[in-house]
């Protein structure tokens, strides 16, 4: 969580200009109102979502005996390890970022928007290859 609940504040602000723009055209409503759900379900998403799926994580860890990057970084020769661990960790954040963005975008909306799964899914499908690209980035620029 130290590491991952941090970067998700830096990348906030580009999420959710991302996300909106997804909004505006999926949701078919203007960009300042796709600016406010996505902001909301953002900040919904990271407060909530991002902690909540780290922590099923370490329990997962705990309960299975291993050791994670993400729960433990190690120094090493492997530059790939926080690399690959923020990118395994994407996998439920994703999971659990598309749940809490519904729910907080259907609030917003007041659920009058029936196109606001299919928003959450693909915005965050964006949005998270995003992230995974900029990882894999990462990684190759720690390798060399």
């Amino acid at each position: 969580l130290a590491l991952f609940w941090p970067a998700s504040f830096v990348l906030f602000v580009p999420i959710v200009l991302t996300e909106a723009l997804v909004g505006r055209r999926i949701l078919q409503i203007g960009y300042r109102r796709a600016l406010v759900v996505a902001f909301f379900a953002n900040l919904f998403s990271t407060l909530l979502a991002l902690p909540l799926t780290w922590g099923l994580m370490l329990a997962v860890q705990s309960a299975s005996g291993l050791q994670s990057a993400w729960i433990f970084p190690t120094r090493g020769t492997d530059p790939w390890v926080i690399p690959r661990a923020a990118m395994i960790m994407c996998v439920p954040a994703y999971f659990a970022s598309v749940v809490t963005e519904y729910l907080a975008a259907n609030v917003v909306l007041r659920n009058a928007n029936p196109k606001t799964g299919r928003w959450a899914w693909t915005a965050n499908a964006v949005t998270y290859a995003g992230i995974l690209v900029w990882l894999a980035i990462l990684g190759v620029r720690s390798a060399s």
